[in-house]
């Protein structure tokens, strides 16, 4: 008796457009995250981001760490200004001003 492959070949392309439906479907959650974290960011918060004078660096949650003075700063994705703002900390230490930020920020909530 002969063996079919049609249904091989079908199931295998079922499966292929399955994989290339799924992987669309990634894609897209991930370029919504990405507009989604974009969108959050403030103009000012851009602005530091995009300094070429600012040797900053991206620190966790989407927040930019960099050396003020001697003290380290770690700035959020909604920082206006430090008068106007409450999503920034700072640090002796990289580590010390991303604790500070951290205690910071789960104090508000």
């Amino acid at each position: 008796m002969a063996k079919d492959n049609t249904n091989g070949w079908s199931s295998q392309r079922k499966r292929s457009e399955r994989i290339d439906a799924a992987a669309d479907d990634i894609r897209s959650d991930v370029d919504d995250s990405l507009a989604l974290s974009l969108n959050d960011m403030t103009e000012e918060f851009e602005l530091l981001k995009n300094d070429p004078d600012l040797q900053a660096e991206r620190g966790p949650e989407g927040t930019l760490i960099f050396l003020d003075g001697d003290q380290y700063c770690v700035v959020g994705p909604d920082f206006v200004s430090v008068e106007e703002s409450d999503c920034y900390a700072f640090g002796s230490t990289r580590q010390d001003a991303i604790a500070n930020y951290a205690f910071k920020i789960k104090g508000e909530k």
